[in-house]
C-alpha cells in the first residue's frame, strides 16, 4: 500500500490533469430529470421497502 496523499497533493494532481474546479455555474436547485426504464424497477423495488 503507498503513502496517503495529503489534501495539497490531491488538488495539485488534480489540476495538472486540468480539473476545472471552477464553480461558478453550480446551485443548489433539483436538477430534473426523467427517470430511466432500467432505473424505475429498482426504485419501484425499494420505494416498496420504506413503505412497509
Amino acid at each position: 500500500m503507498g503513502k496517503k496523499k495529503t489534501a495539497a497533493e490531491r488538488v495539485k494532481v488534480a489540476r495538472e490533469k486540468r480539473f476545472n474546479d471552477d464553480m461558478t455555474g453550480i446551485d443548489d436547485r433539483p436538477v430534473l430529470r426523467k427517470i430511466l426504464g432500467y432505473s424505475e424497477g429498482l426504485y419501484e423495488v425499494q420505494i416498496e421497502v420504506w413503505r412497509e
